[in-house]
């Protein structure tokens, strides 16, 4: 087993990724992403406390897993495992996982290399103005098996069941994240599959909340109602304020359309 330090010229800036989260949730939307980049079919979510209380969020997937030059580039600030160009491609978003207690990575590829990668105290190191290390084992490949498990442990933040709640997490997973992403609609879209990668995949996701006793699988799809002309105002109705963000990696781009037999594009 062998330990190294990430690479980066200044130590303030992991502080300051992992510290200016807008919504703590995006912890979940960068593990999604990468699993769903990764050609994940099935991501499972898993909420629970462990046995001295920590609060743990552990995410599996059962993607293309990663080797050794993967998990050195998970951890550095700047590298990216993203395999194709797009959207996260600096590398930064892991970094926001570093504002815990430990993170622990088993991982396995097609090739039956298998890791276990662990991180400890990394929020206190970096508040020491110290890099944190991880150390990098070789551990024996299950058969018939590849993919990653990310667990975060000690995810340190006020009440962490306030954001992390079976609930939330399903809202959010359904209309922020890669996995109820809307993009499949778009998916003949041959502009768009240069910059947006597995446009026609729409993984499967198991959602449990081992503190509330709930489990439920997503369906993988966006919850938009199908397109209507002239549609009534429904004033009942939620409205998300930050819809921007439901389609800002796609575009813009030029839909064509008919309405009443005229020729429109937007």
């Amino acid at each position: 087993m062998k330990s190294y330090k990430p690479k980066v010229k200044d130590i303030s800036l992991f502080k300051e990724i992992a510290q200016n989260l807008v919504n703590p949730l995006e912890v979940i939307r960068e593990a999604i992403s990468n699993s769903h980049d990764a050609e994940s079919k099935t991501i499972s979510i898993i909420i629970s406390r462990s046995d001295d209380g920590r609060f743990i969020l552990e995410i599996q997937d059962d993607g293309v897993g990663m080797n050794i030059y993967d998990i050195h580039r998970f951890f550095n600030l700047g590298d990216s495992i993203k395999r194709k160009p797009g959207i996260g491609e600096k590398g930064l978003g892991t970094k926001t996982f570093f504002k815990s207690e430990g993170i622990v990575l088993l991982t396995q590829t097609s090739e039956n290399d298998a890791f276990k990668v662990e991180m400890k105290e990394p929020w206190k190191n970096l508040c020491n103005n110290k890099l944190p290390e991880y150390n990098i084992k070789n551990i024996d490949p299950q058969t018939g098996r590849r993919g990653t498990t990310v667990r975060i442990e000690g995810y340190i933040i006020d009440n962490p069941e306030k954001y992390f709640n079976f609930e939330t997490v399903k809202d959010y997973i359904v209309w922020f994240t890669a996995a109820g992403s809307f993009k499949t609609y778009f998916a003949n879209c041959s502009e768009l599959n240069k910059y947006v990668h597995n446009m026609q995949i729409a993984p499967r996701i198991f959602l449990e909340d081992h503190i509330l006793g709930s489990k439920e699988e997503i369906s993988g799809v966006h919850p938009f109602h199908p397109p209507q002309e002239n549609p009534t105002d429904d004033k009942h109705k939620k409205v998300y304020k930050k819809s921007v963000n439901y389609c800002r990696h796609f575009g813009p781009f030029h839909e064509p359309t008919n309405i009443n037999g005229e020729y429109v594009s937007f």
